[in-house]
């Protein structure tokens, strides 16, 4: 049996795999490392999906003469989810059933599982459609034009830079209200960021060094660490926004 991705015959032997099922299993852990998704399957030149493919899960491998596995960036199967998830909110009538089955559903709640929900719920009449529509539409600028997504945001960065320099006085004085919208606004906008930088290869650094201290900061409050969430917010997240903030405008 021959094997190929994307159409190019590929050096991949089967060890103990019995179906399609378990071939395409045990390259899952390898297409989430190289950043791919598996996006369909031929099998001796017919094309499948939906419920034969579902059924080809099953099918054995011997009989097989030649498989064919299409792959997808990740990038590019998000931006084609969020698109028919846009599609679907901006529909006139209940197009829950068909929503729920599509592959763009699938999708979301695998690897976007936030915006799952909150389209699920819009669908079902659950949550207003436009605050969907609006997270829909602000993960596909971040997609389709990062940078232009960031200049966006730079004006922000400066203003939370202050309230993070001030937040450890906030603590401090017991206006625990301001405290908490600052951390609030900073979580968004930190996420935000690393999203954005995920499709800036020369920013990796920066998602690399910045990730694990919005985590960091996050966890020291819900802990009530005073004292590691002031030394992070003034000391270490305050100086990044302030910086990028600048460079930005």
């Amino acid at each position: 049996m021959q094997i190929y991705l994307n159409g190019e015959e590929a050096d991949i032997s089967l060890e103990a795999e019995q179906t399609v099922g378990e071939l395409l299993s045990g390259l899952d852990a390898w297409l989430r490392g190289s950043g791919l998704r598996f996006s369909g399957l031929r099998i001796d030149g017919e094309s499948l999906a939906g419920d034969t493919l579902a059924w080809a899960f099953e099918r054995p491998l011997a009989g097989i003469n030649a498989i064919d596995i299409r792959l997808s960036s990740r990038w590019d199967l998000a931006l084609e989810a969020l698109n028919r998830a846009l599609a679907a909110l901006q529909s006139s009538g209940n197009g829950y059933p068909a929503w729920e089955e599509s592959p763009a559903a699938s999708f979301l709640a695998a690897d976007m599982p936030e915006i799952f929900t909150l389209v699920d719920r819009a669908m079902q009449g659950r949550e207003e459609r436009a605050q969907a529509v609006n997270l829909a539409e602000e993960r596909i600028r971040e997609i389709e034009g990062p940078e232009a997504e960031l200049a966006r945001i730079g004006g922000q960065l400066k203003g939370l830079a202050d309230r993070m320099e001030e937040l450890p006085l906030d603590i401090q004085t017991g206006k625990d209200g301001r405290a908490a919208e600052t951390i609030s606004l900073f979580a968004v906008l930190g996420e935000k960021l690393i999203r954005i930088f995920a499709r800036l290869p020369e920013q990796r650094d920066f998602v690399k060094d910045f990730g694990p201290v919005v985590r960091e900061l996050q966890a020291a409050y819900e802990q009530k660490d005073a004292v590691l969430v002031g030394d992070l917010a003034e000391y270490e997240i305050a100086p990044r926004l302030r910086s990028l903030g600048g460079s930005l405008i």
